[in-house]
């Protein structure tokens, strides 16, 4: 690392399962752009506009220590950036089978789109034959 990367430690919630999210990461079998390394990822990206390469490691449990080389950034905005690339903004208590929600109860993001409930056009009614 060089005096330039920006470091981070950031704490995982209990139940993060993070073999999903290495398993994600890993399904691209050439790992241009993204790579699995027993319990590490490497991405490069663009940070700001800026080419950079973000080193994810799980190896010790219940957190992920991150370093991004090449781009400029703050550990705030480095801290953001991995809360979103590892689902940890999303409720997903919210989420779980054994809890009902309607829809008026859900968190916007886990609304149905409008467009969802668009009604199917009428089915076609051919001319009766001779």
């Amino acid at each position: 690392m060089t005096e330039s990367d920006t470091t981070l430690t950031l704490a995982l919630p209990a139940d993060f399962r993070h073999a999903d999210v290495l398993r994600f990461y890993a399904r691209d079998r050439e790992q241009v752009a993204e790579r699995v390394l027993d319990l590490r990822i490497e991405k490069a990206l663009h940070w700001q506009g800026q080419p950079a390469l973000l080193r994810l490691d799980f190896s010790t449990p219940g957190q992920a220590q991150a370093a991004l080389q090449g781009a400029d950034s703050t550990p705030a905005q480095l801290e953001q950036q991995l809360r979103s690339m590892l689902g940890l903004k999303q409720d997903i208590a919210a989420c779980t089978p054994h809890t009902a929600i309607t829809r008026k109860q859900a968190p916007c993001s886990l609304k149905p789109r409008a467009c969802a409930y668009r009604k199917a056009p009428a089915p076609l009614k051919l001319p009766a034959g001779p």
